[in-house]
């Protein structure tokens, strides 16, 4: 013990020395200070910064401005320190200044709450009117292309040059019309083949004839007259072939030019356009088509449905539409085709649309909202998020008078996403919280739980009470 008193009175000692020592310190620092500002030493540094800064902008000047800094240069320099003081103070008070909070305590009777002395709606609690009916529909998310019946993609089944392009983007077109002639020897090959088995053609014909009339004098053997007949219909049907193939592209070969018109099969406008002249075409279907031609009138809306909405609607049920670029407007669709699998990447069912673009101010790969119609009530419809659920009941709040609500109890009927219908407890007239029910419903609760807490205080009191009244 003897040693442990003596370690608590030297460390007093040492920490007395400390406080001297840090004492000491800091009034040196003071008086060196004090020194300093009564010797105008730090009057006479920023003298001379000043005089520097006065300086050097006077050099940098050009003669006009030069000659307004040397008369007015005292009258700008206090106007700066003023504003630069004006700023320290005015971020001064706002570091300093805290804003009062007034707190609202609300009046609690029964199952209404009520915020007495405010005059204007309460931030955060938003009421609406009542609806009476309402369509249940289920929205999906897709987008535009073009309608693949009416569409044709456009390649080229040559390989070889572009020589001319004879349309232009968004030129209507019909159909056989020429849309840009190739310099293709592979179809110069194809041309010779057509026109040489042409020539055969009419060889093994010409000599067929001849051999018929030998045969039927019986100068030419039966065997003889067979083979030549048999070398005819060979080279009949070599022509057959090889100019089907030419006709079939929509060209020519009585003339081997090796220039082959690249055709649209369909009528309508030219929306996609991949050549120009000069440029090398091939006939690999994986760079792509050449030409895109399609009837912009109607396009295919296609849709992506979830694997819990399969079964909610059929083909031919009409859609409505939204899109970005025209939000006011309701288009029409009708469904034409449920894909028959899922995607396996996106889980989705793949739901065709059929849009009429008559106004030609939709664009395919737009992107648009589809609300398909699932059912419809008649009864009054509330906001979703304006039932609460308490155990197994449903209540909402209802706006009585200004900061004035009740919550009553509810049964609900059909509910849909952002709707669900109330078969009873509520009336037209009624104005329904639905922003801030809960809010209100934590009051209620925070309220009863104090109750409970002082009724269990005071029925513990008595019963104290009751047990010493038997004893004694």
């Amino acid at each position: 013990m003897k040693t442990l008193g003596q370690f608590i009175k030297d460390f007093f000692v040492l920490l007395a020395w400390l406080l001297d020592l840090i004492k000491e310190t800091f009034i040196k620092l003071f008086k060196a200070q004090k020194n300093q500002i009564q010797s105008r030493a730090y009057i006479e540094k920023f003298k001379a910064i000043e005089s520097l800064v006065i300086h050097q902008v006077q050099e940098n000047l050009p003669s006009v401005p030069k000659d307004f800094w040397q008369t007015h240069h005292r009258k700008i320099l206090r106007v700066i320190y003023f504003l630069v003081l004006a700023m320290v103070l005015v971020n001064f008070a706002r570091c300093v200044y805290k804003p009062s909070h007034i707190s609202v305590e609300p009046v609690i009777q029964g199952d209404a709450v009520s915020f007495p002395g405010v005059k204007k709606p309460l931030n955060g609690i938003k009421s609406v009117s009542l609806e009476l009916g309402a369509n249940h529909t289920l929205t999906l998310p897709g987008r535009l292309v073009w309608d693949e019946d009416k569409t044709a993609k456009v390649f080229s089944p040559f390989a070889g040059r572009i020589h001319t392009v004879d349309v232009q983007l968004g030129q209507k077109i019909e159909s056989g019309q020429t849309l840009a002639v190739i310099q293709s020897p592979e179809f110069g090959q194809a041309q010779a083949d057509a026109k040489k088995s042409e020539a055969m053609a009419v060889l093994a014909k010409a000599n067929l004839t001849r051999s018929k009339e030998l045969f039927d004098h019986g100068i030419l053997a039966k065997k003889e007259f067979e083979q030549i007949s048999a070398d005819a219909a060979q080279a009949i049907a070599e022509f057959d072939r090889a100019s089907s193939r030419i006709k079939s592209l929509g060209a020519g070969y009585k003339t081997v030019d090796q220039k082959f018109p690249l055709k649209t099969t369909v009528s309508g406008v030219v929306v996609e356009r991949n050549v120009y002249p000069g440029r090398e075409v091939s006939s690999d279907l994986s760079n792509g088509p050449i030409f895109t031609v399609t009837d912009p009138k109607n396009l295919w809306a296609v849709l992506e449905a979830s694997e819990v909405d399969i079964g909610r609607f059929t083909e031919g049920t009409d859609v409505t539409l939204f899109n970005n670029t025209m939000p006011a407007e309701k288009l029409k669709g009708k469904i034409i085709h449920i894909a028959d699998f899922i995607d396996p990447v996106t889980r989705t069912v793949k739901v065709r649309v059929s849009v009429p673009n008559d106004s030609m101010r939709l664009r395919a790969e737009m992107f648009i909202q589809a609300e398909i119609p699932l059912a419809r009530v008649e009864g009054i419809v509330v906001p979703s998020k304006a039932v609460i659920l308490i155990g197994d009941k449903h209540y909402v709040f209802i706006e009585t008078e200004l900061n004035q609500f009740v919550r009553k109890e509810v049964k609900v009927g059909s509910q849909f996403a952002d709707k669900t219908e109330i078969t009873d407890g509520l009336k037209m007239e009624d104005k329904v919280i639905v922003e801030g029910s809960l809010y209100l419903n934590e009051i209620l609760r925070e309220h009863v739980k104090s109750d409970v807490s002082k009724t269990g205080w005071i029925d513990t009191i008595q019963t104290y009470f009751n047990q010493l009244t038997k004893r004694n």
